[in-house]
């Protein structure tokens, strides 16, 4: 059985899965590997990892990627004193590039996005030092996260690949130029490129599955532009069955190769959750 954890009940009706609104934990100890599973934001698996349950939740920590796979320099920081640092070195300063958001890049920026955690305090863009600290100050508690801080360059193009096993099961365009994808099948073929880039990339991480996205740049190279966990990665165009087997590989009771832990910051946060410590 496959669960949904999400205020939108119509991604369960997709996946035809079990919908929960997320108001208790569901009991993963019957659960069987590669018969059960959750789809579920990243806020719920980080309760799952506080509660000590024994069923995981895979990363895909695409950060680690080598150089020649990202196309571009990536940091990992623990926490915005480093990034204050990073970007005081000037990093990722070129001028007039542009990243998949259109928005041309000023020197001494660089694309700064939470590494585990989406909130709307918080959204991914490209910042100064001087901005990012206004940011960090209009809602301190963001200040104790784990960032990625990318050096920007131009994206024309974006897919999603979503790997089981050794084979992209799917892959779909969902930027190119100036469309963006906002429903149904996407009418832009993909690049053999685009699919030999992420079967590469899911290699070098060693995971059994996992969503890849990659993109073209202005030069013509593909690169991975990130990766995440199937068991909260957006559908796009992809196949509900595509979506469910991948779900379910990402998860189990054995070991994990890359275990999902929400940083400090959320933890800390989480940790007076009903679900962590119960209303007595």
């Amino acid at each position: 059985m496959l669960y949904v954890v999400h205020p939108n009940q119509w991604r369960a009706e997709f996946l035809d899965a079990e919908y929960s609104d997320g108001s208790a934990p569901i009991d993963t100890s019957a659960f069987v590997e590669g018969e059960d599973g959750i789809w579920q934001p990243g806020s719920f698996v980080s309760l799952y990892h506080l509660r000590n349950d024994p069923w995981h939740f895979d990363d895909a920590p695409w950060w680690n990627l080598p150089p020649e796979l990202l196309g571009r320099n990536v940091e990992y920081c623990s926490g915005a004193e480093a990034v204050s640092d990073l970007l005081s070195q000037d990093f990722a300063s070129i001028s007039g590039a542009q990243y998949w958001s259109g928005t041309t890049a000023r020197p001494g920026t660089a694309f700064i996005k939470l590494a585990k955690h989406k909130y709307q305090h918080f959204v991914a863009a490209i910042l100064n030092q001087a901005e990012f600290r206004f940011r960090c100050d209009s809602y301190p508690a963001i200040k104790a996260h784990d960032f990625i801080v990318s050096e920007i360059v131009e994206i024309v193009e974006e897919c999603r690949n979503r790997i089981i096993g050794d084979t992209v099961a799917h892959s779909g365009v969902y930027t190119s130029g100036e469309w963006q994808w906002s429903g149904g099948a996407s009418p832009v073929d993909v690049d053999a490129d685009h699919v030999e880039v992420a079967r590469t990339a899911a290699s070098e991480l060693g995971l059994d599955s996992a969503v890849i996205d990659t993109g073209r740049l202005a030069d013509g190279r593909v690169v991975v532009v990130e990766a995440n966990p199937p068991w909260s990665s957006g559908f796009y165009d992809a196949p509900a069955e595509v979506v469910r087997e991948a779900t379910l590989r990402s998860q189990g009771f054995s070991a994990r190769r890359y275990l999902f832990e929400p940083d400090q910051a959320a933890a800390n946060g989480l940790r007076q959750h009903p679900w962590i410590v119960p209303a007595t």
